[in-house]
This record gives C-alpha cells, sequence and structure tokens, in this order.
C-alpha cells in the first residue's frame, strides 16, 4: 500500500487525492477555472491529474530535469503540455500552471522545503514552456478538428500520421498528446505514418 492511500484511509477521503497535500493544490485549480470541485465528475478527473501534473513537473524541475525532446526532459514536457491541455478544457485559456508552484510547495514544505527556496526558478521555466505551447495550442487545436471532420467524412477510424507529425512538429503535440485529443472523437492515430514522417524529417 503507497503512503497516499494509506493517508487517504487515515483521513477517510473518497480518493487519493483528496488527502491534505493535494486539497489545496485542486482548490487553486477550481479557482482559475471558476469552477466548482465535487460538483462535475469529470472536471473532478482533470482538477485532480492536473494537481497530479502540477506536482510531478514541481518536483522534476527541482531536481534539475529540464523540458526537452528526449528522455526525462520528454517525459516532463508531456506532462505539462497534458497538464495544460486539461486546464483548457477546464475553460482556463491563459498559462496557470506555474502559479501553482508555491501551492505545492507549501502543502509539500515540511519534507521538501527546497521546493519554496526555489519556487520562482522553477516557476519560470514553467511558464516558458507553458507560453511556447499555448502560443500553437489553438492552431494545433484547430488542424486535428478537421483532420477529424475529414476522417468522420470519409468515413475513416484513423487519422493519417503525417497529420499527427505536422501537429507534433509545427505545433508541439507530442503523438500520444494528439492520439488521446482523437480518442475522444472515437479514432485513432496510425502511428507507422506518423514513425515514417519522423524518420523522413530527420533525414531532411
Amino acid at each position: 500500500m503507497g503512503l497516499e492511500r494509506m493517508a487517504s484511509c487515515v483521513q477517510d477521503t473518497d480518493t487519493n487525492m483528496d488527502i491534505d497535500i493535494f486539497v489545496p493544490i485542486v482548490r487553486a485549480i477550481a479557482e482559475r477555472a471558476r469552477d466548482a470541485y465535487g460538483t462535475e465528475p469529470r472536471h473532478d478527473v482533470l482538477m485532480r491529474r492536473v494537481a497530479d501534473h502540477a506536482r510531478a513537473v514541481t518536483f522534476c524541475i527541482g531536481d534539475g530535469v529540464m523540458p526537452a525532446n528526449s528522455h526525462r526532459g520528454y517525459v516532463l514536457k508531456r506532462l505539462l503540455r497534458r497538464a495544460v491541455l486539461d486546464g483548457r478544457t477546464l475553460g482556463i485559456r491563459e498559462a496557470f500552471l506555474h502559479a501553482l508552484v508555491p501551492v505545492v510547495g507549501t502543502a509539500m514544505q515540511k519534507p521538501y522545503p527546497e521546493i519554496l527556496q526555489r519556487a520562482d526558478k522553477i516557476a519560470a521555466v514553467i511558464r516558458n514552456e507553458e507560453e511556447k505551447f499555448l502560443g500553437t495550442l489553438d492552431k494545433g487545436l484547430t488542424l486535428i478538428d478537421l483532420a477529424v471532420k475529414k476522417a468522420k467524412v470519409a468515413k475513416k477510424a484513423v487519422l493519417d500520421g503525417a497529420t499527427a507529425f505536422e501537429l507534433y512538429d509545427t505545433y508541439g503535440f507530442p503523438y500520444e498528446l494528439a492520439a488521446e485529443v482523437v480518442e475522444k472523437e472515437g479514432l485513432q492515430v496510425y502511428r507507422e505514418g506518423f514513425d515514417a514522417a519522423m524518420v523522413a524529417a530527420k533525414a531532411r
């Protein structure tokens, strides 16, 4: 049994995300979304996921991991952009994830005081990455929407890999993020086509 699950049992909460270290983070997200936690199950899931990702990226950057296009830096970038996209679904259109750093730091300050000590630097890295992604997010989502509509008109269940690669190469959508977005529309992304476009781009 994990520590957070034990805390959930001791604190008698419905989920691990309702324990004391997560509640302030979730509340801060709900405030920015101008939403009430606990009233809409689908929104609750998004708020909890953003809270979990906010804590993860805060600690990763605090430990020296920087957003990158490979290895652990790529995982960090995916977590960060997933949280931004979830925030957009919640109605948050501006950069917000960086503002959660001091909230995370305060919630975890007893065992990890260094997070608050480094909060400004951590927040600056997150904000820079957020703003870069937000700069292309609307265009990327528009492209996905058009591609999904075309696929449905053609009665295809798969989004072509070239479009998925364009989303990645031009708009900064990792393959996994694009796949998740189109999955909500009942489609899948042609992975082999994406990989082929990636190989061709590297060759160029």
